[in-house]
């Protein structure tokens, strides 16, 4: 059947779906302007273009063909996926610990504890009490009785108590047979070690390790020095230094502070017991194992210590920093006289209770001035040992000025008795026995057959200048800026 439209003339359908002649210049041609006899003229089609990584292989190797040029590109694209799949990993494994850390300070926060691994019974090491062992269960000393062979000993106070200047003396006496390794967050390196030869140490028996340094970039101080992280390391590395160079094997470490050269791990503080415990403990080990005495110098409360129920109670921190350690001192400035101090032993386990009397030596000048004193290292002068529990208390408050009413009552009586001594003494010597000499304290001293500190000479010179016309005696000062009584010209 014909369809309804006229011949020569195309359904709409059909020319619709007539491909469309455009010009030179890419303009659709319309159907009146595609020729006379009605004919589509056929037009070459213009070239495909490439897709963009393939335009870019081929700009990089202008001899690929397309197929090279695409397994190229898909060797690319894998790769690329690859580096993307390894990034979001590390992400994520750093994601879960982040997050592990952070369950592990919840834990510890809220004291949460995990079980313990227990042990293999194989590994665990007994040994039986043998009648042999009386022999050897002895205590040897370094110096005796202040630092026993093998043991780690604290020495606390207060600053300006010559805590180093005492253990650098206690270095410079070992020397001839034992080095020392010291380890310090507070003393610059060149200090330490010209402290020790002033003092009298042999050279080269004493390495020094700085545990805290300056950063050169930022000015802010890097700690580079943990005692669980190198101690052992330290201590080995100096013994083989002290072999190499043919001095004695090192038998001291001094950690100056232990606090400071400590790395605290996250929920530990030098404030809680079972961490100094843990880290003390680990010092003793490490004592044993090395032959060596652990000596670390730590600080006092900033309180008072007229305010402490107990003496050991002194010691900043926990407790375990004096229950701890086999052997624990305590310093402190005797407030009697310049330059004095004193050192009572805290923990009484090897000895009984006893206190040492030391006064600070400079040995080594750092700075001169003219109208100050000036900056020196000191060493520690030893002077007596009192033993006893009461009667090294008594000494100890008495420097410290811990006294009674009653104690300070006798005190002064003490006082006004050595001073009205001494006023006796150099009204004789200078109007009598050495009439027209010069007297000095040496020989005032020498004829009351003891020492008089600095603090009751003052008083003396007040009484002299007070009542001057009475005792006629003229106070001058001599070679090294030395007191001297001569005999008054009254005018």
């Amino acid at each position: 059947m014909m369809d309804k439209h006229t011949v020569g003339q195309p359904p709409q359908v059909i020319q619709d779906e007539m491909p469309r002649l455009q010009n030179g210049k890419g303009a659709t041609l319309p159907p009146s302007q595609w020729g006379s006899t009605g004919a589509v003229p056929i037009v070459a089609p213009a070239a495909a273009t490439l897709p963009a990584w393939l335009q870019q292989a081929a700009e990089r190797n202008r001899h690929l063909t397309p197929e090279v040029a695409q397994e190229q590109a898909k060797a690319e694209t894998a790769k690329a996926l690859a580096d993307l799949q390894r990034e979001a990993t590390k992400q994520k494994e750093l994601e879960v610990q982040i997050e592990e850390k952070r369950v592990e300070r919840e834990k510890v926060r809220q004291r949460v504890h995990t079980q313990a691994k227990t042990v293999d019974p194989n590994k665990i090491k007994l040994e039986f009490a043998m009648s042999g062992d009386t022999e050897t269960a002895t205590v040897t000393y370094l110096v005796d009785p202040f630092l026993p062979s093998r043991c780690v000993v604290g020495f606390f106070g207060r600053g300006g108590t010559s805590k180093s200047s005492f253990l650098a003396t206690m270095a410079a006496m070992i020397s001839p047979r034992a080095s020392t390794l010291w380890i310090s967050s507070e003393e610059l390196t060149d200090w330490i070690k010209a402290r020790h030869i002033k003092a009298g140490g042999a050279p080269r028996t004493l390495q020094v390790y700085r545990g805290i340094e300056t950063d050169e970039n930022s000015g802010q101080q890097i700690q580079v020095f943990g005692v669980y992280e190198h101690l052992d390391a330290a201590i080995t590395m100096a013994n083989v230094a002290a072999q190499n160079a043919g001095t004695p094997p090192v038998r001291l470490v001094v950690l100056d502070a232990a606090v400071a050269l400590t790395i605290w791990p996250p929920g530990d503080s030098p404030n809680h017991d079972a961490p100094v415990k843990r880290l003390l403990a680990y010092m003793q080990t490490l004592a044993e194992k090395h032959d060596v005495t652990v000596a670390f110098i730590g600080h006092n409360n900033k309180r008072s210590s007229q305010n402490t129920e107990h003496f050991e109670d002194m010691v900043a921190g926990a407790g375990a920093w004096v229950t701890s350690p086999r052997v624990a001192f305590i310093h402190a400035r005797d407030k009697r006289e310049e330059h004095a101090f004193v050192m009572r032993l805290a923990k009484p386990q090897l000895t009984p209770r006893f206190l040492v009397t030391y006064k600070s030596e400079a040995v080594h000048t750092l700075a001169q001035r003219v109208d100050a004193p000036a900056s020196v290292l000191c060493k520690a002068v030893l002077e007596d040992i009192v033993w006893g529990e009461d009667d090294s208390a008594r000494i100890f408050d008495a420097a410290t000025g811990k006294d009674t009413e009653e104690d300070t009552g006798r005190a002064l009586d003490r006082k006004m008795t050595t001073v009205s001594q001494v006023v006796q003494a150099l009204v004789e010597m200078v109007h009598v026995t050495h009439a027209g000499q010069d007297v000095t304290r040496d020989m005032v001293h020498a004829v009351l057959n003891r020492d008089v500190n600095g603090r009751r000479w003052q008083d003396v010179e007040e009484v002299l200048n007070m009542a001057q016309f009475q005792y006629r005696i003229d106070v001058a000062r001599g070679t090294n800026n030395c007191a001297i009584y001569r005999k008054a010209s009254l005018t």
